[in-house]
């Protein structure tokens, strides 16, 4: 009997530790849900589209080169979600806002009916890898959001930097967006920055000074001069980087700013013609909007496209017209209405490499 009640006890005992160690694991396992998760909200959250329900708390587990990991990758360095692998619970779509770096959900489809948490698996991948005449570069392939000024100063709403893709009229083009340091080039005894690859491989560059300057350093060096653009502002027909005497749109005469161009060229750039791509051309967009008409010489109000693409962030590489598209004779696009292949950068070229601020 004595033996009998020992093994009782025994069994007791032994079923209390089996029972502290369930518990035990059982504690462990909700730990290891909730800790690993990186975020965690009941309250706060972005809605994309439209208001919905409290979606209760949200779980995001972060995977890095698919290993799950505590930490985010950080801003510029290479990764961006991976939208087609990233999924959420609940049907809330899972998206990331690149410029702010933070999590946002579309929560239009939100279920609560199964299960009150929602718990997101973000995938972090790194940029593709392009061959360019630049060599191999890591290039974004999300579009930014050109509301925003990409820098590193404070004032800045977003800090992206690096390299995007977009779409001209030979192909994808690669442009430099953001504070970058990885863009200078010294080409005729000067300094130039790279404003981006064309479509058709060649390099479009603005001139930086005779000596290398920090991002948003403020010289006189970096620029040729002061000029005009044309010597009225009150007439259409100085709207053009060339223009015609009684026309709106004609290309018989050089504007203020194509003569310094062109003297900058001739006195600078001419004996380097051979590096020169001689089938560039240069936008100066005057197509005006929604066809406007009795758009002729003098004073009428004239909007332009280009003039819309600036107020809605909605840059584009394509010249709509081929009159517009300045080019010299020799060139096999545009109006071949050049003396040297020179020309400005676009309105369109400054949104994308980084929005001004206070338009």
């Amino acid at each position: 009997m004595e033996l009998e009640k020992f093994k009782q006890k025994d069994s007791n005992k032994m079923g209390i530790i089996i029972f502290t160690v369930a518990c035990i694991l059982l504690v462990s396992g909700v730990f290891f849900y909730t800790s690993f998760a990186s975020f965690q909200t009941q309250d706060e959250f972005n809605i994309i589209n439209g208001t919905v329900q409290d979606p209760g708390d949200i779980f995001l587990f972060n995977y890095v080169d698919n290993e799950i990991t505590f930490d985010l990758p950080e801003q510029n360095s290479g990764y961006i979600l991976d939208t087609e692998n990233s999924n959420c619970t609940n049907g809330v779509i899972p998206n990331w806002n690149h410029s702010t770096w933070e999590f946002e959900g579309d929560y239009t489809n939100y279920d609560s009916s199964t299960n009150k948490q929602t718990k997101c698996s973000l995938y972090f991948v790194k940029t593709k890898t392009v061959e360019t005449v630049l060599g191999e570069l890591e290039v974004y392939e999300y579009t930014p959001d050109f509301t925003k000024s990409a820098c590193d100063d404070e004032v800045c709403e977003s800090h992206e930097k690096g390299i995007f893709e977009t779409t001209d009229a030979d192909g994808t083009s690669y442009y430099y967006r953001g504070s970058v340091e990885n863009n200078y080039v010294y080409f005729a005894n000067h300094y130039w920055r790279i404003i981006r690859i064309n479509g058709d491989g060649t390099i479009r560059i603005i001139y930086d000074g005779t000596s290398i300057h920090d991002n948003g350093e403020s010289s006189v060096d970096r620029q040729v001069g002061n000029f005009q653009f044309n010597p009225a502002s009150n007439d259409n027909m100085y709207l053009g980087y060339m223009y015609t005497s009684g026309e709106a749109y004609g290309t018989s005469t050089s504007s203020t700013i194509k003569q310094a161009n062109d003297n900058f060229y001739t006195n600078v750039l001419s004996s380097y013609a051979s590096y020169i791509d001689m089938n560039a051309g240069f936008c100066g967009d005057r197509s005006t909007l929604n066809s406007q008409s009795g758009v002729e010489t003098g004073s009428v109000t004239t909007y332009n496209k280009g003039y819309l693409r600036m107020l809605e962030s909605i840059p584009s590489l394509i010249c709509e017209n081929e009159s517009n598209l300045y080019t010299i004779s020799s060139s096999s696009q545009g109006n071949k209405a050049l003396s040297y292949p020179i020309g400005l950068i676009t309105v369109d070229e400054v949104i994308l490499s980084n929005r001004w601020r206070n338009i």
